[in-house]
């Protein structure tokens, strides 16, 4: 009676491992990697679902995840590439090791000059402003961008950070710090997570980021003692 109890479990212990084990390697070909062979071509396909045109892709490499910010299940690692447009810009693309998250920065290619005209726009609001270097730094989404999409918008969902070097004219310190002041706020307001370096007089100062929760009378302050 014991023998037949005892061959019971075991029976069902056996094939409690079989089941979990038809798991394991229904949940591996759920998970299938992208080779390294062909990741490029499935990027490129991607690129053509997304956007519609054909692109040249360069040969991909690894990334980890703490890399370029995709996760990439299993290793942790994704595959990422260079993408020639016809006209010899280049962008970058990345998918994860499954072939689902994918993300690139083609916005960079059509947003970039409507960027920088709105961005100009917002600065010439200030009088006394000239602007003698322009920067951006556009990060990949998974959006689907196009010329077509409003400059303001973009901002509003995307990470993309300005940097300028402007130059400041005005009668005194204070009215210099108050033009400061505004360019920044009229920057930040508007989504461009700025970075700017004021010049004035011979003397130069830095802003990034701390206009979120400081008074109007304290950003101006720090202004004049910068250019006092």
């Amino acid at each position: 009676m014991k023998n037949k109890f005892v061959k019971k479990v075991l029976r069902f212990m056996l094939l409690g491992v079989v089941f979990i084990g038809s798991m394991v390697v229904v949940g591996c070909r759920n998970k299938q990697h992208i080779s390294d062979s062909e990741a490029s071509e499935v990027m490129k396909e991607k690129l053509y679902e997304k956007y519609g045109e054909e692109f040249e892709v360069s040969e991909s490499w690894r990334i980890t995840d703490t890399d370029m910010g995709m996760p990439g299940i299993g290793g942790g690692w994704s595959y990422c590439a260079d993408v020639y447009t016809k006209d010899g810009q280049t962008f970058q693309v990345a998918i994860d090791n499954d072939g689902n998250n994918f993300e690139d920065d083609y916005c960079k290619i059509i947003l970039d000059k409507p960027l920088k005209e709105y961005v100009y726009g917002l600065v010439e609001k200030v009088e006394g402003i000239k602007v003698k270097d322009y920067g951006v730094v556009f990060y990949r989404d998974s959006k689907c961008w196009s010329e077509k999409d409003d400059v303001e918008a973009y901002l509003e969902v995307s990470e993309t950070y300005i940097n300028l070097d402007v130059e400041v004219t005005a009668e005194s310190v204070e009215e210099a710090a108050i033009k400061c002041y505004e360019v920044y706020k009229i920057l930040y307001d508007h989504n461009t997570d700025p970075g700017v370096s004021f010049m004035y007089q011979g003397k130069e100062t830095y802003m990034a980021g701390e206009y979120e929760n400081r008074t109007r009378e304290d950003i101006i302050e720090d202004f004049i003692e910068d250019f006092g």
